[in-house]
């Protein structure tokens, strides 16, 4: 059987899962105080309003985003990449400066990395290393808020148009969102003074449908969407070309925001100290018993998204 027959997120819940566990739902791993975390992409996936340059901020996002709503402060930024031969120095330079200027922005070092060929478009994988903030409780409970950091939808506009020939108008701030995507690193700060009220924290960037289906799995209970989490601006668009809210969370991801478990009653002060640095956050659902399931007025939410072996399902 192939990997574009079983599917990434089959492979790693089947495959990997049988080396290392449950780690292996998490976003980032720690050790001793400290989180490791690794991603990457191949520079097929860029869009023709990208450069080089967005591409190494970009995969610096990524990881900062992981590390951040896994409650930890950036550090160290790692990263190889693989081009091929005949790409011009002054694009490459434009990678490396990307994934220079982006770890500045978070307040982190750019260590250096490895540089390979590539017989196809090119890849890069970008390594962090941060420092946790407070510690984490991982005891999701019955009860327990979901809040999310953000709206999403942005990317979807930017992927459906995509599939659909660029046929579909693209809305700036979702131009923006894909090309020079930004993690508010001041969330780390609220995280880090609201830590004995939150139960767990993890980013979105796999697409909200897969990253509630890792917690149902982790934690082995079930979520309650109360209300579907897309921006206004995207769904008023994307409704007059026949696409509902769940066909855009179905194409939702590479949004860097957060979901954050909140202990029962304890939303609101949460909401307020997100408010403050400019989010706009909203109670997105709620924990609810055992059912392994993620659900909307009754009805199950399939878990659904972008693969990297076989596509978007």
């Amino acid at each position: 059987m192939k990997l574009e027959d079983i599917g990434e997120h089959e492979f790693i819940n089947k495959v990997i899962r049988s080396f290392i566990g449950n780690k292996v739902l998490e976003d980032v791993f720690f050790k001793n105080g400290l989180g490791y975390k690794i991603d990457g992409f191949q520079l097929s996936y860029l869009f023709p309003f990208m450069d080089y340059y967005d591409v190494g901020w970009k995969a610096v996002t990524g990881v900062v985003s992981d590390l951040v709503y896994s409650l930890s402060q950036p550090k160290i930024i790692m990263a190889s990449f693989g081009l091929p031969g005949k790409t011009e120095a002054s694009e490459a330079e434009k990678l490396i400066r990307g994934i220079y200027e982006s770890s500045l922005y978070y307040n982190a070092e750019y260590a250096g990395g490895d540089t390979n060929g590539s017989s196809s478009s090119g890849w890069i994988d970008v390594m962090g290393v941060g420092e946790l903030v407070c510690e984490r409780y991982n005891d999701i409970k019955e009860g327990d808020e979901l809040v999310l950091t953000n709206p999403v939808g942005l990317t979807s506009n930017v992927f459906i148009s995509y599939l659909n020939g660029f046929k579909i108008p693209i809305l700036h701030e979702a131009e923006i969102k894909v090309k020079h995507p930004v993690v508010n690193i001041h969330a780390l700060n609220v995280l880090r003074e609201l830590c004995p009220i939150i139960s767990y924290s993890t980013d979105v960037s796999d697409g909200v449908l897969i990253s509630m289906y890792n917690v149902v799995k982790r934690f082995n209970v079930g979520i309650e969407v109360t209300k579907l989490p897309i921006d206004d601006n995207v769904i008023s668009l994307m409704s007059n070309y026949g696409y509902t809210y769940l066909d855009i969370l179905r194409y939702s991801g590479e949004e860097y925001e957060g979901l954050i478990a909140v202990r029962k009653g304890n939303t609101e002060k949460v909401i307020s100290k997100l408010k403050s640095i400019g989010m706009r956050p909203f109670v997105v659902g709620k924990v609810t018993s055992g059912s392994n399931e993620v659900t909307y007025k009754g009805k199950r939410l399939d878990e659904a998204g972008w693969d990297n072996f076989k596509g978007w399902f």
